[in-house]
């Protein structure tokens, strides 16, 4: 796995999810409306995580509601938050881009500052703040639509103009969502063809396979009703992500 693109759902990186059935309740959904677990900042509920006050954690299980996340699934993290998370172990050590899979359909989305480190007392910024509200052609402030500037365009039959506009759109810190999984349950139309999934570069930076590294989003708007969104990372080696010979596939 050391050459290939790992997606890792941000659900699955936290045991204690399946370990008390938070992740599979299935029984208990009404059709229309996601099981939600509230986590408390005030003790470790879950290990890898590092919740400090100010932040509402949510863990949202959307079986059967058509979310269009990874595996239907997704954290939801509202007010003045500030959070850490333990990132997974790379296979090999080399180069790696970081990704973060968002989706900007929600009037209520937030925007954060992003640090990186494998130290969590010191992390370091890794860029300006992401900002949730962009998608690929809107940017949604609230009731309020304006255009964005990523440059999303729909996929042709035009491969070499489609790699054209997947490295326009990486100029900027973006790229398309993948092509692997649709718009719900018993839906066919993949989530790559809506312009406010998309997936965003955190960083490209060394790893080592046997070193801890944390990951910290922080709040930077005063509106405690804005929303922070996570489904799923994607740790990129470069000869995927840079191969001169090969275009990343849209997988």
């Amino acid at each position: 796995m050391g050459s290939e693109r790992i997606r890792i759902d941000a659900g699955c990186m936290m045991p204690e999810l399946m370990n008390n059935d938070i992740r599979s309740q299935r029984a208990y959904y009404a059709y229309g409306a996601p099981n939600v677990r509230a986590f408390p900042t005030n003790y470790p509920y879950i290990e890898n995580i590092e919740i400090r006050e100010g932040t509402q954690f949510y863990y949202l299980q959307g079986y059967k509601v058509n979310y269009h996340n990874l595996q239907a699934d997704e954290y939801n993290i509202i007010g003045q938050y500030d959070f850490t998370i333990k990132l997974p172990p790379v296979p090999r050590a080399g180069q790696y881009e970081i990704r973060f899979g968002v989706a900007t359909g929600s009037r209520v989305r937030s925007m954060a500052q992003v640090y990186f480190g494998s130290d969590r007392d010191k992390m370091y910024v890794t860029g300006i703040p992401m900002d949730l509200r962009i998608g690929g052609l809107e940017k949604r402030m609230g009731d309020v639509t304006l255009p964005s500037d990523v440059g999303w365009e729909e996929d042709t039959d035009d491969e070499s103009y489609n790699d054209q506009v997947t490295k326009s759109m990486r100029t900027k810190g973006f790229m398309k969502a993948p092509n692997s999984w649709t718009n719900g349950t018993g839906a066919s139309t993949p989530v790559r063809t809506f312009h406010y999934m998309s997936r965003r570069i955190i960083l490209s930076t060394f790893l080592q396979p046997n070193r801890n590294y944390y990951i910290r989003f922080k709040s930077v708007l005063d509106d405690m009703t804005k929303e922070f969104y996570m489904d799923y990372f994607e740790y990129v080696p470069k000869e995927v992500y840079d191969n001169p010979e090969e275009s990343e596939d849209i997988w």
